[in-house]
């Protein structure tokens, strides 16, 4: 990620990339500039973020994880369904998102 913002003209800070904590930055100062990857889903919580031009060589993804004894738990299976249904307008609007159907058995 340096690299590409170095290429961007974008890094212009000595110190390294670190993991983002929400207590060290939220509330900063708007003159300050954070830059950190998201996600689709992340960007509909994030409040207003400007995307750069370019591509990250890293993938990211959400799974819903339960106890092997729910996994087929009627319940368990009515929110996996409710999930699918809620993210895949998204899916059709943003090919970053990739839907991967649910798993096969044990």
């Amino acid at each position: 990620m340096e690299a590409s913002l170095r290429a961007l003209g974008l890094w212009s800070s000595p110190t390294r990339m670190t993991r983002y904590r929400r207590e060290r930055w939220e509330g900063k100062g708007e003159q300050d500039l954070l830059v950190a990857y998201a996600t689709v889903l992340s960007e509909q919580v994030a409040g207003r973020l400007v995307r750069l031009p370019m591509q990250l060589p890293i993938s990211s993804g959400e799974a819903l994880v339960v106890r092997r004894e729910w996994a087929d738990h009627p319940r368990t299976l009515a929110l996996a369904d409710l999930l699918r249904q809620r993210l895949g307008p998204w899916a059709l609007t943003h090919g970053e998102l990739v839907m991967t159907p649910p798993p096969s058995g044990p």
